[in-house]
């Protein structure tokens, strides 16, 4: 079985688009988990630091603190902290006293069912508030349940002059919020890898049906075009043994001459039209290309073309260098290719013309390639018509005018295969003075 190197690119490519995507919303989430802590325990430090101690072991831990001036001092600074951090719920200061963790101060208006007056026990203290009290180091206890609510809180140690913590400083905030945030911010990459992955397989599958309707429609041009071919040679071989034979009448020959000539174009039509489906959709297997000589399938152009020029009163004259001229690609392709430039200047030259070939290596920029000149004196191309005449079926309004036959696909075969092989075609034209067209080639360097 042929391995499909396509499709191992492609499920490559979607595994990778999974795996980057997978990894970028992780680490964003993780960042974003992260900065929200940090930003926590920040915050819960700045407020902290704004206690002083002596103020807080002044007070009684007794609803009597209710009519202290330094109590009402304390809540304000907490209430006014909570006003500035509209994601703050509670802030509130803990003290150990008799053993139990008991509310200092609570920044909840008095009025609020969830307000807890000074020297309150708080029986649901967590392991987290008695570590703060032992080691002094602020930190973020993540989430959990009290009968106030689902919380992530931060707490503080608020310490003495001698570095000892004697308070905790908390500030909660709504869970579920702190929890969304970091998700929130990696659904975008997660959303983007999502959208890029749609694209991809779309893009496959709408890929996967075209290219079934390409080999579909190409088969049948192939099909068509051998069925075709096999009854066009019969009446061509028809009208050639007619005209042999002799006898046929003036306006018999007339009618015979014409169905000889309109089924040689018709083979030539069936011909272009089967080269322009595989042109046109890349069908050239690039991994057999094979290392070419130009010079080599130049000449043989030349040659199977020189009678053809003889017959036309035109000469063909051949220049190229002494350098070995090598491209990678497919011989009858590029064999193809040479023929319809050669062909072409034969055709649009006057009779006594010269057709000038030249091939020589080339570099630029863009680095080195192989340059293959066909020059002919014959017609030439309106200026306006240069770009239309490699479109496909569009022939110049000069080449209608000297009745010169032609389906209009040369050049744009010639074209397709020129891209195909990493090549390029430049054409020079005056009308009436003659016309240049330029192959480059990537040269191919053993």
């Amino acid at each position: 079985m042929k391995f499909d190197f396509k499709r191992f690119y492609f499920s490559f490519f979607i595994l990778a688009i999974v795996i980057i995507g997978a990894l970028i919303s992780w680490n964003t989430y993780r960042n974003a988990k992260e900065n929200a802590i940090s930003s926590l325990i920040a915050r819960t430090d700045t407020i902290a630091r704004l206690i002083d101690e002596q103020d807080v072991s002044s007070l009684s831990f007794s609803e009597a603190d209710l009519a202290n001036p330094t109590y009402q001092t304390l809540k304000k600074h907490l209430t006014e902290a909570r006003a500035a951090n509209p994601d703050i719920r509670f802030i509130y200061i803990f003290a150990i006293n008799q053993g139990r963790v008991r509310f200092v101060v609570d920044s909840e208006d008095e009025s609020s069912k969830d307000y807890s007056p000074p020297g309150q026990p708080y029986p649901e203290a967590q392991q987290e508030v008695f570590e703060v009290f032992n080691t002094g180091e602020s930190l973020v206890q993540d989430v959990y349940s009290d009968s106030y609510g689902t919380w992530v809180t931060g707490e503080a140690a608020i310490k003495d002059v001698a570095g000892k913590t004697k308070y905790v400083l908390g500030i909660d905030t709504e869970a579920s919020e702190f929890v969304a945030k970091p998700y929130i911010e990696a659904a975008f990459p997660s959303m983007l890898s999502l959208i890029l992955l749609f694209l991809a397989l779309s893009v496959y599958i709408v890929r996967r049906k075209e290219l079934e309707v390409i080999r579909t429609k190409t088969q049948f041009v192939s099909v068509a075009s051998h069925e075709l071919r096999a009854p066009l040679t019969g009446i061509r071989w028809s009208a050639e043994n007619m005209l042999k034979q002799g006898g046929l009448a003036p306006d018999s020959v007339m009618m015979v001459n014409a169905i000889h000539d309109s089924s040689l174009h018709l083979l030539s039509v069936i011909n272009d039209l089967l080269s322009i489906s595989i042109a046109d959709h890349d069908f050239i297997d690039k991994k057999a290309f094979s290392v070419l000589n130009v010079k080599t399938l130049v000449e043989k152009s030349i040659t199977e073309l020189t009678p053809t020029a003889a017959s036309c009163r035109v000469t063909i004259a051949y220049e190229t260098s002494q350098d070995e001229l090598l491209v990678k690609g497919n011989e009858e392709r590029l064999r193809n290719l040479f023929s319809n430039l050669i062909s072409n200047a034969i055709k649009y030259s006057h009779e006594n013309d010269t057709v000038q070939i030249s091939i020589g290596p080339h570099s630029s920029f863009k680095g080195k390639t192989i340059r293959v000149a066909v020059r002919d004196n014959g017609i030439g191309i309106p200026k306006n018509d240069i770009k239309k005449v490699t479109q496909g079926f569009y022939r110049s309004q000069n080449a209608k005018i000297h009745t010169i036959n032609g389906t209009g696909l040369g050049l744009y075969i010639c074209f397709k295969i020129a891209q195909i092989h990493g090549g390029r075609i430049d054409i020079e034209s005056l009308e009436g003075r003659g016309t240049m067209t330029i192959l480059s080639l990537p040269f191919y360097e053993k």
